[in-house]
């Protein structure tokens, strides 16, 4: 069984779009390797913004070794402190691949566009046999055609600039006041008595014992008056009964 080529069907299509449709089956992109070099630099990801510090081909250690760099620098006491420290960190690692980026596609620009200058200008060299002239024309129109990423690539490193002289502002001011600080005072502490020891060394053991009542002074018996006529006997025992007394009791003279 064969498969019969595709055919579109333009007979139910406005002559615009059937214009549309032929002339993109017509475009395919850049056919060239210098083409498709130059196209692969417009996707070109700087990684300012990405939320993993670190890239998967960039090296750890050496991010790492960054860190504890500054940390040995600054010597940070504060949660405060470690946590601007690190973002110390952060930043110079972006700072540092900007600027490789930057570095990276003038080289890879200025290699794409060394051989159209050769075919332009010639292949002329200077009169010590080096390629200078060439070089410079040919980095000056790698940087002219990619104008827009390098653009990028600098305001982000203007950026990231800003962001690191803030940070170490804030860090060193949150220092300089953590020194300046008076220290705490400690709390007082009351003094323990201490007993001098006798002379032959032995410490006799003090009890608390609870304090012995205090003596009650004697109560005073009352006199007795005296009654005369019949009711005297009568009233005699009624005294001594109220009073809690006998006939045996002495009086208080």
């Amino acid at each position: 069984m064969s498969v019969l080529p595709f055919t579109p069907d333009f007979t139910s299509a406005d002559p615009r779009t059937i214009a549309n449709r032929l002339n993109a089956q017509k475009s395919t992109g850049p056919t060239t390797e210098a083409g498709k070099a130059a196209v692969s630099l417009n996707a070109l990801k700087h990684g300012c913004f990405s939320h993993s510090v670190v890239l998967p081909t960039e090296d750890h250690s050496l991010y790492r070794a960054l860190t504890q760099s500054l940390i040995d620098h600054y010597r940070p006491h504060t949660d405060h402190e470690h946590s601007l420290v690190q973002t110390l960190a952060d930043t110079q690692w972006r700072r540092n691949r900007v600027q490789a980026l930057d570095h990276n596609l003038l080289t890879l620009a200025t290699l794409q566009e060394l051989e159209e200058v050769r075919e332009i200008y010639g292949r002329e060299r200077n009169l010590d046999g080096s390629d200078s002239v060439l070089d410079s024309l040919a980095q000056a129109q790698a940087f002219q055609k990619n104008l827009k990423a390098f653009t990028q690539l600098q305001r982000q490193e203007a950026r990231l600039d800003r962001l690191y002289v803030r940070t170490e502002k804030e860090l060193r001011q949150l220092q300089d006041a953590r020194l300046a600080a008076p220290a705490p005072k400690p709390a007082p502490t009351k003094p323990v008595e201490s007993t001098p020891a006798p002379a032959n060394g032995f410490v006799p053991s003090v009890s608390k014992s609870a304090p012995s009542p205090e003596p009650q002074a004697a109560q005073k018996t009352p006199r007795m008056p005296k009654w005369t006529g019949r009711k005297a006997a009568r009233k005699r025992a009624a005294w001594l009964e109220q009073h809690g007394l006998t006939e045996t009791t002495p009086q208080t003279r």
